[in-house]
C-alpha cells in the first residue's frame, strides 16, 4: 500500500509540474502577442491621425485652389462676354464666323476647366501636385489667349 501511495503522490507531483510548465509557454507566448498587438495599435493609431491630417490638408488645400480657380473662371467668363459683344458690334461680316469659333472654344475650354477641377478626387499628395501644375498651365495658356486675342476690323 504504501508503494502505490508513493507511485500516486509521484504521479501527482509529475503531473503537477508538467501542467505548470505546459501552461507558463502559452503565458509567455500570449504576452509576447499582446506586446506586438500593443506596438501595432500604436502604430495603426499614429498612421489614422497622419491621414487624417493628410485629408484635412488636402481639403484646406483643394478649397484654397478653387477660390482662386473660381476667380480666374470668372474673370475669363467677363472676357469671353466682351469678345461677343465686340464681335457682335463691331459688325465685322467677313470673320465673324470664325472670330465666334474661337471665342466659343474659348468658352468650352474655361467651362472645361472648371468640370475638371470640380470632379477631381483625391489620388494623392503626388497627384495633387501634378494635377495642380497641369491645371495652371492649361489655365494660363486659355487666360493668354484670351488676353492676346484681337478683332480685326479692316
Amino acid at each position: 500500500m504504501n508503494k502505490i501511495v508513493l507511485i500516486l503522490v509521484i504521479g501527482i507531483v509529475i503531473t503537477t509540474i508538467h501542467s505548470t510548465i505546459v501552461a507558463q509557454v502559452p503565458q509567455e507566448q500570449t504576452a509576447k502577442v499582446t506586446d506586438l498587438t500593443k506596438d501595432e495599435l500604436t502604430d495603426a493609431a499614429t498612421a489614422m491621425e497622419d491621414l487624417k491630417k493628410a485629408q484635412i490638408d488636402f481639403v484646406l488645400d483643394y478649397q484654397k485652389f478653387r477660390k482662386s480657380a473660381d476667380t480666374k473662371f470668372t474673370s475669363n467668363e467677363i472676357r469671353i462676354d466682351d469678345l461677343k459683344i465686340e464681335i457682335f458690334s463691331m459688325n465685322v461680316k467677313d470673320n465673324s464666323a470664325i472670330y465666334q469659333k474661337e471665342v466659343s472654344d474659348f468658352a468650352h475650354k474655361n467651362s472645361s476647366l472648371k468640370k475638371e477641377l470640380i470632379g477631381y478626387t483625391d489620388e494623392g499628395p503626388a497627384e495633387w501636385t501634378a494635377y495642380k501644375t497641369e491645371f495652371n498651365r492649361d489655365m494660363d495658356e486659355l487666360r493668354k489667349a484670351l488676353k492676346n486675342f484681337t478683332i480685326n476690323t479692316k
